[in-house]
């Protein structure tokens, strides 16, 4: 894909632009989280129509490129690693929010920091939510970390445990990696003799953590074939005029839970829920909940969905047999965004999710 930008600049912001191609369309769900409840991390993005041409925004008023600090500043080696692995957390995170870590744009053109303090801590990154029908997606994101890891000024060794690590485990095993950079990157040769020990249980575990992240891909997998089934228009503007979504009508957005799958058959089969109050709980006492499951693994109080601003989100209560999004265990009592068509699962109870 494509991350080609060009940047405007004026008396009050400064923005990078890009240009929508003809085969590319905007991602609905993932433009309603960046201006709703845009993750950390992640730079403020907005659309706008522009002589018939659809472009996506970044406003990057306030901060400075992360190319521009490495021309300019001798960059220590612990700052570098900060960086990166508050990259890789991000990545981490983003996904969390079906927000894959191939729709970023990884190079130090497109990284921010503050210009006071160059803190990792204040790292933004620019997210594309465009899907592309003939572009394949660039190298995978630890490949292109290892090319950053080089243009930082990071020695041979270090591009290779990065390159090495994600290989093996993805971006968990790349997080551990960092999580121990100053015993294994470090200058002290009995901390480094020390950490080998440590080292050979983290790649003793990579299996685990493979293990991890093909279940957290195959999550992403399912509520991405789910979300990009229809193709939606994008709203009729004319020229040089910023395109603003609704905000109050879809704060009255109706959902459905249904164990059989909406537009099928069986749709009608088992137990359905129309979502019409801002907080919905599913449990298994008849007296609290708003959806009354009975079946033997449910907890009294077992999750809740909260509607605001148009969205929902899901909560699991602290059941002992957990809640799942798209066959991802959510945390408990941990609040998370809900997309408009997914699998729900309240400990072996299967439900489908669907905003009208």
């Amino acid at each position: 894909m494509d991350v080609a930008l060009h940047r405007e600049t004026d008396s009050f912001s400064s923005r990078l632009i890009r240009p929508l191609a003809q085969d590319e369309d905007i991602v609905q769900y993932q433009l309603h989280l960046l201006l709703r409840h845009r993750p950390p991390g992640l730079l403020a993005c907005s659309i706008r129509i522009r002589k018939s041409i659809c472009e996506i925004c970044w406003d990057t008023s306030g901060s400075v490129e992360l190319e521009h600090i490495m021309q300019t500043t001798q960059m220590e080696r612990n700052k570098a690693l900060a960086i990166l692995a508050r990259i890789v957390s991000i990545l981490i995170d983003s996904a969390d929010f079906l927000l894959p870590a191939e729709q970023f744009a990884l190079g130090s053109k497109f990284i921010f920091l503050s210009p006071e303090t160059y803190a990792p801590d204040s790292l933004q990154l620019i997210f594309l939510p465009v899907r592309s029908g003939s572009e394949p997606f660039p190298r995978p994101p630890g490949e292109r970390v290892a090319l950053l890891a080089q243009d930082m000024g990071l020695p041979p060794e270090i591009t290779a445990a990065i390159s090495d690590r994600y290989t093996t485990g993805g971006l968990p095993a790349l997080q551990n990696l960092f999580a121990v950079d100053n015993q294994e990157f470090g200058e002290d040769k009995n901390e480094r003799k020390k950490s080998v020990s440590g080292l050979a249980e983290l790649i003793g575990n990579s299996k685990v953590a493979t293990l991890v992240g093909e279940k957290l891909m195959r999550g992403i997998k399912a509520a991405w074939t789910w979300l990009i089934d229809e193709k939606q228009p994008l709203p009729e503007t004319s020229d040089n005029q910023t395109v603003l979504l609704a905000a109050n009508p879809d704060d009255y957005r109706i959902a459905l839970l249904s164990e059989g799958q909406p537009g099928t058959p069986a749709e009608n089969e088992g137990l359905r829920a129309f979502l019409l109050t801002d907080e919905f709980v599913i449990g298994r006492d008849i007296k609290t909940c708003d959806l009354c499951i009975t079946q033997p693994g449910i907890g009294r109080q077992h999750a809740r969905i909260v509607r605001r601003s148009g969205s929902f989100f899901i909560t699991d209560l602290g059941s002992r047999n957990g809640t799942r999004l798209d066959d991802r265990r959510l945390l408990k009592n941990t609040e998370v965004l809900m997309p408009e068509r997914c699998i729900v699962q309240f400990a072996d109870q299967v439900f489908y999710f669907q905003i009208d």
